[in-house]
């Protein structure tokens, strides 16, 4: 058990026999639980050595075993949640895989079947067969979405070898080479016990959830695994991008490529303020920007980061993207030029840590940033003190050192008919 004082919040945890991490937040009088069960087995996870064994992975392998664990022998996994009267869903990223449930009733019941299921699969010719199909539909529909098309051209543009630039879903050549004997050989290697975790949050109780993962969780075997990564250089692929969809007004993501931190805690920290301190609908940029109507509504930041990438992303509607991208740097440079104020500075810092306590009352957003902090060896639940213990020196190098003009890419989508 660990209480953070701060924050007002305790985490209970245990390790499971097999090796499994358990973490439980108790919120108390709260009517809605929430598990994630999740491995650290994401898009980015296409080349390893398994006991040895070096396997190379076609893209999008951790999302199609994704969808195939909800299929068993009797059945479909989601019947017995919808029995329960639980809602489970699952999520593949560039780093991870989650199965989750929320429940405000039947909680304990519904862990048993997310433990029992995601240490059950059930793979065959006959069914992997039959969800190429399904996800390839999947990919089609995001080949015809133009946001996640224009997010993408931004990281197809900014790296060059990392395959956190290949979709997450993959494509319909990369799928067609997947077969059961290459997922049950990804599911041995990622989904043992001692690379998964288990968190959960809301009224339930610790020394339950305990009894339930000693009587279900399976302990089996856990192989060697070297993650490896392709180098990646510090400059950016292309510094522009371009596609044509059917949108009434052009769309743009304008990503920094930032260098990964160790600290995943500290990293999160302060690129939220720094970001904060540029992009914010209440800093000057923003009123910039919108005064010359370059921006609208559709107007948002945010920072991403995970084994060997980081960035930092603005994403919006505008008549003229790159009007957009010289009016950015030039503010950014003034920045650097002139410094923060000391007052900015602790204003976005007491704004950073009020959003933050606000997500840690849902038990959701809690649970799903707890989880990708923890494989990145960080604690999320001390994320407020890091806020409050930054400095305008720690913040002011990270602008120094980050957000260089010459590691920009901007990503545009225009209407159809109106490229160039």
């Amino acid at each position: 058990m660990k209480t953070y004082e701060s924050v007002g919040e305790t985490i209970y945890s245990f390790v499971h026999k097999s090796g499994l991490p358990v973490y439980v937040l108790r919120k108390k009088g709260f009517a809605k639980s929430y598990a994630l069960f999740a491995t650290d087995f994401g898009s980015i996870n296409n080349v390893f050595t398994a006991d040895g064994v070096k396997i190379k992975l076609p893209d999008g392998v951790a999302h199609f075993l994704e969808h195939k664990l909800f299929e068993e022998q009797e059945g479909n996994v989601f019947e017995k949640f919808s029995a329960l009267g639980a809602s489970a869903n699952a999520y593949t990223s560039f780093d991870l895989t989650g199965y989750l449930f929320s429940a405000t009733d039947h909680f304990y019941e519904s862990l048993e079947v997310l433990i029992k299921f995601v240490q059950n699969p059930y793979f065959t010719e006959d069914n992997v067969q039959k969800e190429k199909g399904i996800i390839g539909q999947e990919i089609d529909m995001y080949r015809d979405d133009p946001a996640w098309n224009c997010f993408f051209g931004m990281l197809q543009g900014m790296y060059h070898t990392h395959p956190v630039r290949h979709d997450i879903a993959g494509s319909a050549d990369s799928i067609a080479q997947i077969d059961k004997t290459l997922l049950y050989q990804c599911y041995n290697a990622y989904y043992a016990p001692k690379n998964m975790v288990l968190f959960l949050a809301g009224d339930v109780d610790p020394q339950k959830v305990q009894e339930i993962v000693d009587t279900v969780a399976v302990d089996r075997p856990s192989p060697n695994i070297l993650f490896s990564l392709p180098e990646e250089p510090e400059t950016v692929k292309d510094a522009e991008m371009e596609a044509e969809f059917m949108v009434a007004k052009p769309m743009f993501t304008l990503g920094f490529k930032e260098k990964p931190m160790e600290d995943a805690v500290y990293a999160e920290a302060v690129y939220d303020v720094l970001g904060t301190l540029i992009f914010g609908k209440s800093m000057p940029l923003y009123k910039q920007l919108y005064d010359a109507l370059l921006v609208g509504d559709a107007y948002s930041f945010g920072y991403t980061a995970g084994h060997g990438y980081a960035f930092m992303q603005l994403d919006g509607e505008s008549d003229d993207p790159i009007r957009v991208r010289e009016m950015v740097v030039s503010h950014i440079e003034k920045m650097r030029a002139e410094g923060i104020k000391d007052t900015d500075f602790e204003r976005v810092k007491k704004s950073v840590i009020g959003k933050a306590l606000r997500q840690l009352d849902s038990v959701e957003q809690t649970a799903n940033n707890f989880v990708p902090i923890f494989f990145r060896g960080g604690d999320y639940m001390s994320f407020c003190d890091t806020v409050r213990n930054l400095t305008l020196a720690d913040v002011e190098n990270v602008l120094r050192n980050g957000f260089g003009a010459d590691r920009t890419v901007l990503s545009i989508i225009r209407p159809k008919g109106c490229k160039g």
